[in-house]
């Protein structure tokens, strides 16, 4: 069984196209539209928040069997909302 607290390359990569993709999807809609956020935002939003949930999900893997460290993959993503 493989390890929860691991990813390879080539997922990252996929996660981080299909957020890019996405981003530009809703950027797209949002430039025809002329409101204030548009293509470039909203892909450097997504795909922001993609690298940073990814680091704080796979980032400390080498700490997880450590008896003194907690791992807590949501402190990461409650900073990034709370700025």
């Amino acid at each position: 069984m493989a390890s929860p607290w691991y990813i390879g390359t080539p997922e990252m990569i996929i996660r981080l196209v299909l957020s890019l993709l996405l981003g530009g999807i809703v950027g797209y809609e949002r430039e025809v539209n002329r409101h204030a956020a548009g293509l470039r935002t909203n892909i450097l939003v997504c795909v922001g928040s993609t690298l940073i949930m990814l680091l704080s999900i796979y980032g400390f893997s080498n700490f997880v069997n450590e008896p003194t460290v907690r791992t807590d993959p949501a402190r990461l993503a409650a900073q990034l909302l709370a700025e």
